[in-house]
């Protein structure tokens, strides 16, 4: 099977992380930075 990728600059990157953190933070309300990092894999930027 032949698959084609797209190259994602890094505003896109940033805008859909951005969204998984915030659809997160709407499931489970109150959450700190820590938890969000565990469940995502995301790393805390500056």
């Amino acid at each position: 099977m032949d698959r084609k990728y797209t190259k994602m600059d890094i505003g896109l990157l940033h805008l859909a992380n951005k969204k998984v953190l915030l659809n997160l933070i709407k499931l489970k309300g109150q959450i700190c930075r820590s938890e969000l990092t565990k469940i995502t894999r995301l790393g805390i930027s500056s």
